[in-house]
């Protein structure tokens, strides 16, 4: 009789683990860019991966000043027909996302294509499709819009293939770059071109599987390395600059 119940609970407990790892929900939000409003034409553009259920700013130990904060919640489990993803947008003052949001969320469906999240934008000039938006002015280096993406939800950062890399890390005391310490990442895809703050034209190049930042004012032009390792600073945390893999 004890040997029938024990197995009856090994059978209920193992279950259990089954339902479980069905059931998982995603950690990580993945915004994979494309030029086209189909999002048929090879992933270009700006995308980025954030952690699910945080509170995170992109005006972190970056290039970029956006002075907001985003949270980021799915109603379904990973890879459930029934999910659905919500982007949260916050007053640059609540850095724990606890207020009233600055507006209705943004809802995304995976797998389906729609206007890219405004979390940051560049200017860019990458304009074939007719479709990306062009505009030389510093003063629009911040457009409403930009490009179209897909959202693939997942238990891993995906990384946008043919792209520059750039993830921030949370400090931590054993100062290691991890998925678990990810504040956010966004990708730059290789060959785009965007306008800066000071109206000079920018390309991020992968050489030799080597990041590099092209700058060019009028015939004038230089490009140097922007390669990072993860390096802890205090209080900033962990940043890695890289290459994604050539697909």
């Amino acid at each position: 009789m004890k040997i029938s119940i024990i197995s009856n609970l090994i059978i209920i407990l193992f279950c259990s683990v089954i339902v479980s790892s069905q059931t998982a929900y995603p950690l990580f939000a993945n915004f994979i860019p494309y030029r086209d409003s189909l999002c048929q034409s090879d992933i270009f553009g700006l995308g980025f991966t954030l952690p699910m259920n945080s509170c995170t700013t992109f005006n972190w130990n970056t290039q970029v000043y956006v002075d907001q904060f985003w949270s980021i919640q799915s109603t379904g489990p990973l890879g459930g027909p029934d999910s659905s993803t919500f982007i949260y947008n916050y007053q640059s003052n609540d850095s724990q996302c606890q207020g009233v949001s600055n507006h209705a969320p943004l809802v995304y469906e995976t797998n389906i294509c729609e206007n890219s999240p405004s979390f940051f934008h560049l200017n860019s000039t990458n304009d074939s499709s007719g479709d990306l938006p062009t505009n030389s002015d510093s003063s629009e280096y911040l457009l409403p819009h930009y490009g179209f993406t897909i959202l693939q939800n997942s238990d891993v950062p995906m990384e946008v293939p043919n792209s520059i890399v750039f993830s921030q890390y949370h400090p931590t005391t054993n100062g290691q770059c991890t998925n678990e310490n990810l504040m956010f990442a966004y990708y730059i895809s290789t060959g785009l071109e965007f306008y800066d703050q000071n109206d000079i034209l920018s390309t991020y190049l992968c050489i030799d599987n080597v990041p590099y930042l092209k700058k060019c004012l009028g015939e004038k032009c230089y490009q140097q390395s922007v390669q990072q390792e993860c390096y802890q600073n205090e209080p900033h945390g962990g940043l890695i600059v890289k290459c994604s893999k050539i697909q």
